[in-house]
């Protein structure tokens, strides 16, 4: 499909080699809306999962253009989605030594 960094890929792949991938749904913070159980108090509700139905639509409009049967309300045991926040820059002047 597209080019991708070797340690995008390295990281993709020791991801889906877990067993099982637990994700938090909540973090320590004084800002965003608490859980309704009083046994996380600091906590508050991490927004990322919740946009993932988002993903799940977008994939469907992606499947539409690529002639897929994707449907976001059906999603498959074998879609393998990543989502990652960020870029490469390719910038010298960004670059670790």
């Amino acid at each position: 499909m597209g080019r991708v960094p070797t340690r995008l890929r390295e990281l993709a792949d020791r991801v889906f080699d877990r067993p099982r991938l637990d994700i938090p749904i909540t973090h320590p913070s004084t800002w965003g809306v608490p859980p309704a159980e009083d046994a996380v108090d600091g906590q508050v509700i991490w927004v990322w999962p919740e946009m993932s139905y988002g993903f799940l639509h977008g994939i469907e409009v992606l499947g539409r253009r690529l002639g897929q049967p994707w449907q976001a309300l059906e999603p498959q045991p074998d879609w393998k989605i990543v989502h990652f926040f960020g870029y490469v820059c390719r910038s010298k002047s960004h670059r670790r030594s």
